[in-house]
């Protein structure tokens, strides 16, 4: 599969010291549809998880006290992991016993040149978009070009992340950061008052689009959505043309928030707009005063149990399983009364199974083992255990329709799988009366590090590997 693990820690720190040795290397994704541009689809999208993989296990334990935009690279990354954008991909199709299967590869001695020449045309962009902010004197133009600027910024940081993975050499430096542009939109631009007119504000700059998905924004760090988030998102609709599925998209807006001067400072809200390619098409920055938000919930409650379920575990492409939505994997908020599908993907025969964390503060904690078995005959663990067989492979494979309800609040879904049979390897469970569920813990905490050290003591001969997702639920 992937052969990226050799030389990622050097091609790090030569990004730190401005030099970086390469070698060709080469990712893959698998993929397998009913046609040809399915299979296609498939494989693209599992090469883009294949790179998010590499990034999140080689990168967030390297953020580096060097200098700010080296830091400031960093925590990009792992924010827009997820976005990474892919240039120069070969696929190639063989027929299945059921379909088209697909490899799609992404070699470095064939598309390194393409990134290298993305980043120079960005960097000639943003030199360009700097000229410019320097001759204006309108503020609501440079207010516009600063956006610009921001948007490439943001590019930027894709491709190269991208580049360095593929071990790039030289890439070209950039002599601006998001902290000083974000600290000149603060000058030129009013705080608003009124979250209503600051969604108004943030769907003006993409109103010519359709078919838009709006992700509720997030938190730097945290996977939860607030409800201030889900205001936000719920007023952005209004003036938008939209769609409810990720999957009939055309376009999706994307955004985060920060909390300023522990909330005395106001809010500052960023959206960005994405095409299918996650290309940065716009962005659009506004600072909210207090009065906007108040009465609604802007910091998320479980800081500390996202961090440990999200930086917690190793991953690998020799041995992987995902797991999303029907929603996708990301920003995730499902209401009361609707429907939440859940699928998981491995690349590779084995075993699997989930244990699920319900976490709300001020309420009822707890962990517990999911129960595949629906038709009540299944004795003992084999009911919490699901094996995916080599037709399986690479295929997402529903796990059912579950409605949300109450109670609500943070839920998480911890995957762990094994070449081998897990039989033996349950986290111990007991089953409970008031919830009906098979819990683990009373505590999510401890269950996290209980089943990661079940995972840790799987032998070396036997391939493992550990995905979570985190969603929030609330009233409709």
């Amino acid at each position: 599969m992937s052969r990226l693990k050799s030389c990622l820690l050097v091609a790090f720190v030569a990004l730190v010291l401005g030099v970086c040795q390469s070698e060709a290397k080469t990712i893959i994704g698998e993929g397998f549809g009913t046609t040809r541009e399915e299979a296609k689809k498939a494989a693209l999208s599992d090469l883009s998880s294949a790179i998010q993989v590499e990034v999140q296990s080689s990168f967030e334990s390297m953020v580096k006290e060097v200098n700010q935009k080296v830091e400031e690279f960093t925590q990009n990354v792992i924010t827009l992991k997820s976005e990474l954008p892919i240039l120069g991909a070969e696929y190639e199709f063989r027929k299945g016993r059921h379909g088209q299967n697909s490899t799609a590869i992404l070699d470095s001695d064939n598309v390194l040149k393409l990134y290298g020449a993305k980043i120079v045309e960005i960097k000639q962009n943003m030199k360009t978009y700097q000229a410019l902010i320097d001759k204006s004197i309108s503020r609501s133009e440079k207010y516009q070009l600063y956006t610009e600027l921001l948007t490439y910024l943001k590019q930027y940081y894709k491709y190269k992340t991208v580049a360095i993975l593929l071990g790039s050499k030289g890439i070209p430096e950039i002599d601006v950061t998001e902290v000083e542009i974000k600290n000149q939109l603060r000058r030129l631009r009013e705080k608003i008052d009124d979250l209503n007119m600051a969604a108004k504000l943030i769907a003006e700059a993409v109103a010519d689009r359709d078919r838009i998905y709006i992700y509720p924004p997030t938190t730097r760090d945290s996977h939860e959505i607030t409800q201030f988030a889900d205001v936000v998102k719920r007023r952005l609709s209004v003036y938008l043309k939209t769609v409810q599925d990720p999957r009939d998209a055309s376009f999706f807006m994307k955004g985060g928030y920060s909390i300023l001067d522990d909330g005395k400072g106001g809010i500052e809200l960023t959206y960005y707009l994405l095409d299918n390619g996650f290309n940065t098409l716009k962005t659009n920055v506004t600072t909210l005063l207090p009065e906007s938000y108040s009465g609604y919930e802007v910091k998320p409650k479980t800081l500390s149990f996202d961090k440990l379920l999200y930086e917690g575990f190793a991953v690998s492409n020799e041995f992987k399983i995902d797991i999303t939505t029907n929603s996708g994997r990301e920003n995730l908020l499902f209401k009361e009364g609707e429907e939440a599908e859940f699928l998981v993907k491995m690349n590779n025969p084995g075993y699997f199974y989930i244990v699920g964390h319900v976490v709300k503060p001020g309420d009822e904690e707890y962990s517990y083992l999911v129960d595949f078995d629906d038709t009540g005959q299944i004795r003992g663990g084999r009911k919490f255990i699901r094996y995916v067989n080599i037709d399986d492979v690479n295929k997402w494979i529903g796990l059912g329709r579950f409605e949300i309800v109450a109670p609500f609040g943070v839920e998480s879904l911890q995957v762990i799988a094994s070449s081998n049979d897990l039989i033996d390897r349950l986290p111990s469970h007991g089953y409970d009366d008031e919830t009906q569920l098979y819990v683990v813990s009373r505590d999510p905490n401890k269950a996290v590090m209980n089943t990661r050290a079940i995972k840790k003591k799987i032998s070396k001969e036997v391939k493992s590997a550990e995905t979570v997702l985190l969603f929030t639920t609330m009233k409709k």
